[in-house]
């Protein structure tokens, strides 16, 4: 009689009664092929983590629908779970710089304008020259600082 493997055992003693001690030995068993995927994708061992913990979850809503390898389908959806982070923080820091490029602090007076312009505690006035971080563009009768 041949010997199914471990995996295959512990995922059926898990669908059929969530026996917690076969999801133990699950995550114990495979944990470290997860991780490992995790983190050769995201390249931080905090996001890659934060993936494991996703892909066990995912593990647990559809343990009874893993038709093929166990190992396979917990590689193939911590990839997943890898890339999705990957796409939320490009998308975030998109959304971020477009909106930092809209986001300008229009200024109308220099009086709303010079607290900001400060060096060693000396206040500048219109007249004076500086060396700014911030760059001041005069639009339409108003300061636009970039970066405030």
């Amino acid at each position: 009689m041949l010997q199914w493997p471990r995996a295959k055992i512990s995922l059926q003693r898990f669908v059929r009664s969530g026996d917690a001690t076969a999801f133990s030995e699950i995550v114990r068993r495979h944990a470290g092929l997860v991780y490992g995927a995790c983190v050769r994708v995201l390249g931080d061992a905090d996001r890659a983590a934060d993936a494991t913990q996703e892909t066990f979850f995912q593990f647990l809503r559809d343990a009874g629908r893993i038709t093929g390898s166990l190992p396979n389908w917990l590689h193939r959806v911590a990839m997943g779970k890898a890339v999705d982070v990957v796409r939320k923080d490009s998308s975030r820091k998109r959304r971020e710089a477009e909106y930092a490029d809209l986001k300008q602090r229009q200024v109308g007076e220099w009086k709303e304008l010079s607290p900001y312009l400060t060096m060693e505690g000396q206040t500048f006035t219109a007249g004076q020259t500086m060396n700014l971080d911030a760059q001041l563009v005069k639009s339409d009768g108003k300061w636009l600082i970039n970066g405030l």
